[in-house]
């Protein structure tokens, strides 16, 4: 190609350092192109709209192959691997982009309603803490000037009464601490200031937590309750990563369903990858369009569903019968796992907020 100049000198390659023969043009164990470093502008263009075509058509040979139950995981196990993106790639891009969906759409539809409660909550503790300064401002300088407390005191009760909002100032969390030795939940009364205000080592401190799990499971606590936004963000978030590690878990299901049949434990791993990658893909556009078209939630769902069962028939070739009974045990026990890995990245979570 134009723009290359390839010299009897070249003995090693560049990139590898691999010993070359004099006249190769291409490096026998990584493959990079021999070449003097100078470069046309022109050769440049080439190779980049070869690959930009490349990567467009892998794209949609892909999506070709997904949109088919089985298909791409037929064509993996044949050995068919450099037509199409890798699974764990087109997984890991499906779920992203899936994920980076529902997040935008929780955050759009609770944006307003938690702004209004935050608002409304330190409007709430802005006004106790008048409250109390008020309080005692209040007996300092009417007991300045009028001796009798026994006047003073109602005075200054009746003018708080006037001026403060009905409601409860206090908020009750249970959190764990170590009380005598063994962990249990542990209660503390507090008030919108500590809530919401106060610094939260302050806080802890003025509440006489000593036990370094108690200060911390009340510190995450607050921290949770002053960023409510923010916690619903880190859990979606940390979803693609709790997908990915629950893939191992569903591919040993598969494993145990067709323990008779001879595919190794990467080759269910493979499907349930490609599975997810074509669910992700169905589900993401009908939650965009949840607002204009309601029921195609359940009609995505119901599309995933009938095409796992076309999958699992096609790749594992069973019958109706056996694959029906299979598909059945792998959506229950899908259930199980899902709740087991969700209950487990919500501890985590919050473990790490």
């Amino acid at each position: 190609m134009e723009g290359y100049f390839v010299e009897d000198t070249h003995r090693q390659c560049p990139n590898c350092q691999a010993k070359l023969p004099d006249r190769a043009v291409y490096c026998h164990q990584c493959g990079q192109k021999q070449i003097t470093g100078r470069i046309k502008l022109l050769t440049i263009l080439v190779e980049f709209l070869g690959e930009v075509f490349n990567l467009e058509s892998r794209f949609f040979r892909t999506l070709g192959a997904l949109f088919i139950p089985g298909q791409l995981t037929i064509e993996f196990f044949k050995g068919r691997h450099q037509r199409y993106f890798r699974p764990i790639r087109l997984f890991f891009v499906m779920a992203v982009i899936h994920f980076a969906i529902i997040a935008f759409m929780v955050d759009n539809a609770l944006e307003e309603p938690i702004a209004k409660m935050q608002n409304g909550q330190y409007s709430n503790a802005f006004h106790w803490q008048f409250i109390d300064e008020l309080d005692t401002l209040g007996r300092q300088v009417v007991n300045h000037y009028v001796k009798d407390t026994a006047l003073t005191n109602p005075i200054v009760d009746s003018l708080q009464r006037r001026i403060s909002k009905s409601g409860e100032n206090d908020f009750n969390p249970q959190f764990l601490d170590r009380v005598d030795g063994k962990l249990t939940f542990v209660q503390r009364d507090l008030n919108f200031e500590e809530i919401l205000i106060k610094p939260i080592p302050e806080v802890i401190e003025a509440k006489d937590v000593q036990s370094p799990i108690g200060r911390f499971t009340l510190g995450q606590i607050l921290r949770a309750y002053r960023n409510p936004d923010k916690v619903l963000g880190f859990l979606i978030s940390n979803l693609t990563w709790m997908i990915l590690l629950m893939m191992p878990a569903l591919a040993l299901i598969l494993k145990i369903l067709y323990i008779r049949r001879d595919f190794y434990f990467v080759e269910h791993l493979i499907f349930s990858f490609h599975y997810h990658a074509f669910a992700f893909l169905i589900a993401s556009p009908a939650y965009l369009l949840v607002n204009i078209w309601p029921s195609g939630i359940a009609i995505a769902y119901g599309l995933i569903l009938i095409y796992l069962f076309v999958a699992m028939k096609r790749v594992y070739q069973q019958g109706i019968f056996k694959t029906g009974v299979k598909f059945m045990v792998l959506n229950n026990l899908y259930g199980i796992v899902f709740c087991i890995f969700l209950i487990f990245m919500i501890l985590i979570s919050a473990l790490v907020f």
